[in-house]
């Protein structure tokens, strides 16, 4: 048995769906993900699952082209079952994977993912049984990296079966979920009627008490990943006309709770340089150039970007109000131009060779740095600077010649006697002696004779 549960669609075209299969992997029933292009032609298909029942619910495609895989396992967790999450790369590889629960059956049937890479998950929580019995509404949110940021449950009046299965992003930053309920609605316990829950980014119904946050455990899993031999045909389907009869309904919607809303709240940031990461209480949102959409409070903003000063505000947000925050990074760097006489001197910053000079508003971290500049024949100079964030320090020195010699000559003044004249040259190869030397020579040798 193989059965797709999910698609979402990459953007490069490729069909990415999620199901499972009980003819191949590594337990009876185990998540299987398909890669198609555009044309349906197969280009991977990974199994993934422990020794019991595993299998996908719903699937998407995050801004890198990751992709997230959500559904029920009975072969990791805390509990009889749990809500399972893997994010795979674009070729199926496993780059983490996380069971989450409490210590009943708890599945996740729909997924979707936010600007700032949050992963939202949406299922049941706490069941008593496989069915669902007793089960509540269960929303998760969990950063890019599988930690979770909350988790609530949503329940009806009665010992219900309370789930859902689809949950979307509006453009204000709220969350969507629908699914079904037996809590509320015409006929309920006994009948279930559709469930539509519109949350704030943090999750929260001020005012309602039919949610509360619930206790998670979430744990790392070790599924089998396999390579099935799956077999693409062409089906022989035809398409034909079918006889659809359109009524009005008699559906009435009911409110199951006055939540205290407030007229949502705009901030817009901007930033000089842009591109700069926003954080909303500690939490990433995006990058600058950003618009948000808020409720009404206290925030604290957190600008970061390389090579600038982390920036940090507190704003308050009236009910409906439009508030821009416009903020000129300072740079944690300064510049420094050298300039010598002669030019072509290698400066040396920290210990590590910078280029010549002329050196041209050369970055530099703030602080202390000690410069070193050299030229053939002339004396080595050393000296320290500071540079001030968003400040240049401009130099200019002037080499001295270093004082060296290479040849001594010493002549004395001759006199009358040759033994007494002398001549001695100083060289890098060493002493010659020549000239008065060899006349001394003779001078010796004509005294002896005489004598015999």
């Amino acid at each position: 048995m193989d059965e797709a549960r999910a698609v979402a669609i990459a953007k490069n075209g490729d069909i990415v769906v999620a199901g499972f299969t009980n003819t191949s992997g590594a337990g009876k029933w185990d998540v299987l993900v398909l890669r198609l292009d555009g044309e349906g032609n197969l280009k991977w298909a990974k199994t993934y699952g422990g020794k019991h029942l595993d299998w996908a619910e719903g699937v998407s495609i995050a801004g890198n082209g990751d992709i997230i895989v959500v559904g029920v396992t009975y072969s990791f967790g805390a509990g009889m079952s749990d809500a399972w999450v893997l994010r795979l790369d674009a070729d199926g590889n496993v780059k983490w994977q996380k069971a989450y629960g409490g210590r009943k059956d708890d599945e996740a049937h729909a997924v979707t993912i936010a600007p700032n890479g949050d992963i939202i998950i949406a299922g049941h929580y706490g069941a008593a049984d496989w069915t669902g019995i007793a089960a509540d509404l269960w929303v998760l949110r969990v950063d890019s990296n599988g930690d979770v940021k909350w988790a609530k449950t949503f329940e009806g009046k009665y010992y219900s079966m309370d789930k859902a299965y689809g949950v979307a992003l509006a453009q204000n930053g709220n969350i969507v979920v629908v699914g079904t309920t037996r809590g509320f609605g015409i006929g309920a316990p006994n009948y279930l009627n559709f469930w539509v829950l519109n949350l704030p980014p943090e999750g929260n119904l001020q005012g309602c008490n039919i949610y509360q946050n619930s206790k998670v455990t979430a744990k790392a899993s070790n599924a089998v990943v396999g390579m099935p031999q799956v077999r693409v045909e062409v089906s022989e389907a035809q398409a034909g006309n079918s006889n659809v009869v359109v009524k009005e309904t008699s559906a009435k919607p009911s409110t199951q709770c006055n939540a205290k809303t407030t007229e949502a709240s705009t901030l817009k940031i901007l930033s000089k340089p842009p591109e700069a990461k926003v954080y909303i209480n500690n939490t990433y949102y995006g990058t600058t150039p950003l618009t948000l959409n808020l409720t009404a409070r206290t925030y604290e903003v957190k600008l970061t970007l390389s090579d600038y000063m982390e920036y940090t505000t507190v704003i308050t947000l009236k009910p409906g109000e439009e508030k821009t925050l416009n903020v000129s990074l300072t740079p944690a760097f300064g510049y420094l131009t050298l300039t010598s006489d002669p030019e072509g001197a290698a400066v040396f910053i920290d210990g590590k060779q910078a280029g010549t000079t002329p050196l041209e508003k050369h970055k530099l971290p703030a602080g202390q740095h000690q410069i070193v500049v050299k030229k053939h024949r002339y004396t080595e100079e050393n000296f320290t600077i500071t540079i001030e964030p968003g400040k240049e320090v401009v130099k200019t020195i002037t080499l001295a010649p270093s004082q060296t010699s290479t040849t001594t000559s010493i002549t004395p003044t001759n006199t009358t006697t040759p033994s007494q004249s002398e001549t001695t040259t100083t060289s890098r190869k060493g002493k010659e002696t020549c000239g008065p030397g060899l006349v001394v020579g003779f001078s010796l040798l004509a005294l002896v004779i005489k004598r015999r």
